[in-house]
């Protein structure tokens, strides 16, 4: 088992063991999951990476025609010298040409670099990969998601999201595993096996079998891994079915060997099970419930209690773009925001900018609050399962969210006391006021979408 988590180490520390010097260290973050706006860099990324693979195998192909040529008047050659050596004379002279003439141009073909400014490109496109890191962060957000709003892992690898079918293509052996050993990592054993099992059926039915001989994972890692994960679960019957087919590839493994042992004895006599992790748990419990969906009657109703409204166009078209514009190149990770917050934030200030001046001046004019000219307010990005939680167990008296985005799924603001739930819309601007009494809310993890909002907080 020592052998499998090792793996895992290596993969995620990766880029450190690259030609060339990385721009980030594996402990630094490109904060790609952050930040659906730092996300899009990698597609650029990966759209040069491609074009610089089908450049360098261009190269390849030419070379190899050169090559093919020169095996082909070579075998034509030697057929002739093979049938007419001794009786022809003209067939003599040309062996000794051949050999003396074509054989260095041979070798200089042989030794000719090829590639070298592909390779130099794929080195420093090397420097920008996600860090260990950025990898462990968006292993963390697809494992959140998956723990809120109870994923099944084979809906998901078919694109498929709390009922929603989008079009991607389907996730491979590669991502279940990683995915599983985050799983097995947190002691989510029943989600782990779940997904080792998606793999080991993609692996086992994957239409070329010989490309699998390119994957850092063999089938034996994941019957090893499928064996460990049924053991913790307390399945011990089906663990010995990973375990022995195991054995019938690798006759000498150790370690299976010796946890068949311990499987019979734990048929016998079962040990207790390990406690099974319980993270968003209380996050989990707040997105998942049944809330009315905030209506204009929802707000009438609830007027009396928090004062909750939601205006709707309160920001145009035209200011919603100018916000996000000027926040992009200001966003920044808070290394002081809660576990509850996946989003990087923009501090936008009054003084600066005439567009923060003129949206506080029309919150102040509807909502009656005082004003300063000079205050500013926050622009937040989400990323994978992205959510903007700072405190949320204190509440706040006067708070205000409006949304710069549509939201395809998730990132729903729930007021769990009022049990309503309000669907961010652009340019729509949601108010609480409660007269001294805090009200209690919680935005759920994005599931979809590309999510800004602007955040202000007045609490006189």
């Amino acid at each position: 088992m020592l052998q499998i988590y090792f793996t895992l180490f290596i993969l995620l520390h990766v880029n450190t063991m690259c030609q060339g010097e990385p721009l980030k260290s594996p402990n630094e973050s490109y904060d790609y999951a952050l930040s659906q706006v730092h996300m899009i860099p990698l597609i650029n990324l990966k759209r040069i990476s491609v074009e610089n693979l089908r450049t360098y195998a261009n190269v390849l192909s030419k070379r190899l025609k050169h090559v093919q040529l020169a095996v082909k008047q070579s075998e034509q050659l030697l057929k002739l010298l093979d049938r007419n050596i001794d009786d022809n004379l003209m067939h003599r002279v040309k062996m000794l040409r051949h050999i003396r003439k074509d054989w260095p141009e041979y070798l200089k073909l042989l030794k000719k670099p090829m590639g070298s400014k592909e390779i130099a490109q794929s080195i420093e496109l090397l420097d920008q990969q996600p860090t260990s890191t950025d990898f462990v962060e968006t292993l963390s957000a697809i494992y959140k998601l998956q723990i809120v709003y109870n994923l099944k892992p084979s809906e998901m690898v078919k694109g498929t999201l709390r009922g929603k079918k989008y079009n991607v293509k389907d996730w491979s052996v590669d991502e279940c595993l990683m995915l599983g050993l985050f799983n097995q990592y947190q002691r989510k054993y029943d989600k782990s096996e779940h997904w080792f099992r998606l793999a080991l059926n993609y692996f086992k039915s994957y239409p070329r079998p010989k490309e699998l001989a390119l994957k850092l994972f063999k089938l034996d890692h994941i019957l090893e891994l499928l064996a460990q994960a049924n053991k913790e679960l307390g399945r011990y019957s089906e663990a010995k079915k990973y375990a022995k087919e195991l054995l019938s590839l690798q006759p000498n493994h150790t370690y299976i060997r010796n946890l068949l042992l311990k499987l019979d004895d734990f048929e016998k006599i079962p040990p207790p099970l390990p406690e099974v992790a319980n993270d968003y748990e209380h996050q989990k419990d707040i997105c998942s419930r049944e809330y009315s969906k905030f209506t204009s009657k929802t707000e009438l109703s609830m007027s009396w209690k928090a004062n909750l409204r939601s205006v709707p166009e309160f920001l145009s078209e035209t200011e919603v773009e100018t916000l996000k514009f000027v926040a992009k190149s200001r966003l920044k990770r808070d290394e002081n925001l809660s576990w509850n917050c996946s989003c990087k934030i923009a501090e936008l200030s009054g003084q600066a900018l005439n567009i923060v001046r003129v949206v506080n001046q029309r919150i102040a004019e509807f909502t009656g609050l005082e004003w300063n000219g000079d205050d500013g307010f926050k622009v937040v990005n989400y990323g994978i399962s992205g959510n903007y939680n700072p405190d949320e167990t204190e509440g706040s008296t006067n708070d205000h969210k409006a949304n710069l985005s549509d939201v395809e799924q998730g990132g729903e603001i729930v007021f769990p006391a009022l049990n309503t739930k309000f669907q961010p819309e652009e340019g729509t601007m949601l108010f609480w006021l409660s007269s001294g009494k805090s009200v209690l809310h919680h935005q759920c993890p994005l599931l979809a979408g590309n999510m800004w909002c602007k955040c202000w907080r007045y609490c006189k």
